[in-house]
């Protein structure tokens, strides 16, 4: 599910047509960071990433804000393994590029699909969006392990959704992810903001950490 979120903004965002920033403001188009960032993202054969996810729902004067963890290791293309940890519920989504498997463990539950069958989804979703000319919002820093990196802030509207992206001005990677928008009535803030990426880590690892903890 969040493998299929984040791949589907990066179609979209890259695909698009862009704007160009102002003479001189930077050195870059927000085209530019953005191909490069897909590049960046092509050339790595594993990432691993943790993150926290916070979500802001508005709807006729009432609010409420839902906190969430996440975890993510791709490697490849199509094998993958992530969790959300959530209200006291854990799920789990696991890919060996073949099949697909998930779960919430703290039921006991789990379900099994063709990855073929997910990826057809994905494909006819990223066809029936666009994106209107992303654009520079500012530079900004964020913190990561302690350390702040400096960011370009890339803006860009999906039909009644605002999506923000932080990315890395040197790894041109993406660090925090925001997406503001209102679907019948309800405004939807949700920021994903990560606390550890790790470059080629062994995916093997990743699997055997989430099997222990279950």
């Amino acid at each position: 599910m969040m493998h299929k979120s984040l791949s589907t903004l990066a179609m979209v965002l890259v695909a698009a047509p862009l704007s160009h920033s102002p003479a001189g403001a930077q050195t870059l188009s927000a085209k530019d960071v953005l191909v490069k960032g897909s590049a960046a993202y092509s050339h790595l054969s594993a990432i691993h990433v943790t993150a926290k996810r916070e979500e802001s729902v508005y709807q006729a004067g009432r609010s409420g804000v839902l906190d969430s963890e996440c975890e993510i290791s791709l490697e490849g293309a199509h094998r993958y393994v992530a969790r959300l940890k959530q209200n006291g519920q854990d799920a789990i989504v696991l890919s060996d590029g073949d099949n697909i498997w998930k779960a919430l463990a703290s039921r006991k539950q789990w379900a099994q699909m063709s990855a073929a069958s997910a990826a057809s989804d994905d494909d006819s979703e990223v066809g029936a969006r666009q994106s209107d000319r992303p654009e520079f919002s500012h530079d900004e820093d964020v913190k990561l392990s302690g350390a702040k990196i400096p960011c370009y802030v890339v803006r860009s509207r999906c039909g009644a959704v605002e999506y923000q992206l932080w990315i890395d001005k040197q790894r041109f990677l993406v660090l925090e992810y925001r997406e503001r928008g209102q679907t019948s009535g309800v405004q939807v803030d949700r920021r994903v903001k990560m606390s550890a990426v790790d470059i080629n880590p062994a995916l093997r690892k990743a699997i055997q950490s989430v099997a222990a903890a279950n």
